[in-house]
């Protein structure tokens, strides 16, 4: 077996609590209950403990995972105990919503040490703008009573937040919303971009760069204005890492996208993150009908591995190709092997960093 791959694992499919107009899956029927078999789990659990050595993160995606209920989750750790090898050390983290939050949950994430990111894009104005139930009410009051919860046991609670062109400009807002109000200490930001206009709910929204760099800016400045060590925005550690040429520790920097690989709910496997769930040209094998290992090793010998991690012509002497690698897969114009859209955010905001650490 080649270099270790990472797998996220969407235990519900598509199926969801929620209707983010924004979401990848706005398309799909997020309220067919499709569960992942014990079965299944089992099959690939065991093969994956088997595969490779050491430490073995899990990553719990859904739609909604907390919807798989938590004896699912519960008959997770026992498995990974069942199977795993006296030298592995298994890290699980789950992506979430927080609705579903309770003491129950609570407690059972703290006894095996599952991290959490929870995903909430601001305070309520921002936040119930485009993430909504089925019947449109805001899931803002849910949300934050979720992640006191988890706070309440000790649960260091990580944020993903969304931000589209309509909430850019609240960027401080935002900003003293999540480290002061709500007192989080981690926070990535995704960029809402849709290439080809399919969400026609999402008219208008998609961020440009320019928006993206006013936002990354005004966190960068507010952030050394705050001058809290143990505060950390993913996007600045990994533009700090590249303006100071060091290696960043996300895959849309560090050009690791193919050391990932989604398994949905119903054993399809499809290579790089959930956001290429069920689409036929990221398709790689099939849990039900192959081994784990022998879908990894057509994956590693595909065409499809080669696209990702091919270059357009402008990236070959750009002086930030090794810390840009072409951003995110899923970014791209044209296909997995197109340019990167947020190629000026990229630059613009290596220079800005170099410039401010040069300063200091």
């Amino acid at each position: 077996m080649s270099d270790k791959m990472t797998p996220i694992i969407k235990i519900v499919g598509d199926y969801c609590n929620l209707r983010c107009k924004y979401c990848f899956y706005h398309g799909k029927d997020q309220s067919a209950v499709n569960i992942m078999s014990y079965s299944l789990l089992e099959k690939f659990i065991k093969e994956y403990t088997n595969l490779y050595e050491n430490n073995l993160t899990f990553n719990w995606h859904g739609g909604e995972p907390l919807l798989a209920g938590l004896p699912f989750f519960k008959e997770i750790v026992n498995l990974q105990n069942i199977y795993k090898r006296n030298d592995q050390i298994i890290r699980n983290t789950v992506q979430t919503n927080a609705t579903l939050i309770n003491n129950e949950w609570a407690e059972f994430f703290k006894e095996y040490n599952f991290r959490i990111g929870v995903s909430i894009d601001g305070p309520e104005k921002s936040h119930n703008q485009f993430r909504r139930y089925n019947n449109q009410k805001g899931s803002f009051k849910e949300t934050v009573r979720g992640v006191k919860t988890l706070k309440k046991y000790g649960i260091k609670v990580g944020v993903i937040q969304t931000v589209t062109r309509e909430n850019i400009e609240y960027a401080q807002e935002n900003f003293n919303f999540f480290f002061s109000d709500l007192g989080i200490k981690n926070l990535g930001v995704n960029a809402y971009f849709d290439s080809i206009g399919s969400n026609k709910e999402m008219i208008n929204q998609s961020v440009s760069n320019e928006d993206f760099i006013f936002l990354l800016k005004n966190y960068i400045d507010l952030w050394l204005i705050r001058d809290d060590p143990t505060i950390r925005i993913r996007e600045i550690d990994n533009f700090i890492a590249g303006a100071i040429e060091k290696q960043a520790a996300s895959c849309n920097f560090n050009g690791s996208c193919t050391k990932f690989f989604c398994v949905n709910c119903d054993g399809k496997v499809y290579s790089s993150c959930d956001r290429f769930s069920e689409q036929q040209e990221m398709f790689i094998g099939d849990l039900k009908q192959q081994p784990l290992a022998e879908v990894l090793n057509h994956f590693n010998e595909s065409e499809c591995k080669l696209k990702i991690n091919s270059l357009p012509d402008d990236c070959i002497f750009c002086e930030w190709k090794q810390f840009c690698h072409n951003g995110c897969t899923y970014h791209r114009i044209g296909g997995i092997n197109g340019k990167y859209y947020y190629c000026e955010v990229r630059k613009e905001i290596f220079n800005y960093l170099r410039k401010k650490i040069r300063d200091i």
